[in-house]
């Protein structure tokens, strides 16, 4: 396996961890969530905050995983 496919693969199941991650994150806070009395604002801002951390936790992975593309593609100096 070459280098170029080998980093490839790795970023690729990076972002696709980190998105996973997000998305049981997601799931995990929703169940937490609905097992608490609605409050109205309260229960909403929950869901925002929610939402926000799980659009952090994957966008995080993207950006590693390209970084970790981006560094592993270049070539070493002399």
């Amino acid at each position: 396996m070459n280098r170029r496919l080998r980093a490839s693969l790795i970023a690729a199941t990076i972002a696709a961890g980190g998105l996973l991650l997000a998305a049981v994150f997601v799931r995990v806070s929703l169940d937490w969530s609905d097992a608490q009395p609605y409050r109205g604002d309260e229960t909403e801002a929950r869901y925002i905050a929610f939402a926000l951390i799980a659009v952090g936790i994957a966008a995080t992975s993207v950006i590693v995983a390209v970084l970790f593309l981006v560094r592993s593609l270049r070539r070493p100096r002399g």
